[in-house]
């Protein structure tokens, strides 16, 4: 693999978001994109412990396999409120999760393996807010193994083993974000610094998405940032993918997820 080739670290739904106080007047549409849930939210994020309580048989364990049941709902609900969706639906949703990682689809806390499986998923969810966006996300082949080593073998990316796939294509390449990855999460470098003094030290500037233009720009915004603050911080770029399949949305709808 050459030095700088993308691989795909997963596919994520989340939604357009306003401008959060700290990039007022910085990006020319007034609205960014993220696959940081400390900026946007992001649908599921499944909280630790949930594989476990799933894997475990009814009647052993069951104290713990409750509480984290019970945990995951309520951390699911809030989700499904924050994405503007009926927190009432945490039940079926956690089943439809539950499915779709038994086939390898789905790996949390909330990635998907491919856009196929999350298109699959969301055939059962229902109708979706009008900013919803399917982001793939990707990352230098090169950086995978410090990214998990970064975290400690926390983050969505440690838990897909197909990582190192090519991204896959007709999606709409938005830009390069920069995160840091921590405690199973993404955090995103213009919520955590001084924008202005990075984009002055790196020679960058924001495109009308919230994201930096190319690798370059993303390669020199994180090692200005790792230079200068704790944590490692890396570059993932961002690519949106329609919601629907246009050439398979007049088939019948896929019932094997819920088989």
């Amino acid at each position: 693999m050459r030095r700088g080739d993308l691989v795909s670290a997963g596919y994520v739904l989340t939604r357009r978001v306003a401008c959060p106080g700290y990039l007022a007047g910085a990006v020319a549409n007034g609205h960014i994109v993220s696959a940081s849930d400390f900026v946007a939210p992001v649908l599921p994020a499944v909280p630790a412990g949930w594989i476990e309580a799933s894997d475990t048989p009814p009647g052993r364990f069951a104290g713990y396999a409750d509480a984290a049941q019970g945990k995951l709902l309520w951390a699911l609900s809030a989700d499904l409120q924050r994405f503007g969706l009926d927190g009432s639906l945490s039940v079926a949703f956690s089943d439809l999760l539950g499915i779709a990682a038994a086939r390898g689809d789905f790996h949390p806390p909330s990635a998907f393996v491919s856009i196929a499986a999350l298109r699959r998923f969301l055939r059962h969810v229902g109708a979706l807010p009008n900013d919803a966006v399917v982001l793939g996300l990707a990352l230098p082949g090169d950086r995978v193994d410090a990214v998990v080593e970064a975290d400690g073998g926390m983050t969505c990316l440690s838990r897909l083993p197909l990582c190192g796939d090519e991204p896959e294509p007709d999606g709409d390449v938005l830009g390069f974000d920069v995160y840091r990855p921590e405690g199973g999460e993404l955090h995103p470098w213009l919520r955590e610094s001084d924008r202005e003094a990075v984009c002055a030290q790196a020679r960058v500037s924001l495109n009308a998405h919230g994201l930096l233009a190319d690798l370059a720009s993303a390669d020199r915004v994180a090692a200005a940032l790792s230079d200068g603050g704790p944590g490692e911080w890396f570059p993932w770029r961002m690519t949106s993918y329609p919601l629907i399949d246009a050439r398979a949305a007049a088939r019948p709808p896929d019932t094997a997820l819920s088989a």
